[in-house]
């Protein structure tokens, strides 16, 4: 079931090169795809928060403030 994203991550990457980056989180509880309630909005929040600090441990070209910078000086 992998197939359409992959088809999606390709088709970008070829599109946006070196400005094109993605990030999966997989989560350890389900959440409903309709589920907008305050307690879902909150933990999807925290994990990304929780996922951002931790790329930005990494020294890396992948770390989000290079990213920015990469972005920036792009434009």
């Amino acid at each position: 079931m992998d197939g359409p994203q992959n088809n999606t991550d390709l088709h970008l990457s070829g599109i946006l090169d070196d400005n094109y980056y993605r990030w999966q989180l997989w989560l350890e509880t389900h959440i409903e795809l309709d589920d907008i309630g305050d307690a879902s909005i909150d933990r999807l929040v925290d994990l990304a928060y929780e996922h951002l600090e931790e790329m930005e441990a990494y020294d890396n070209r992948h770390r989000p403030a290079c990213l920015i910078e990469n972005l920036r000086s792009s434009s």
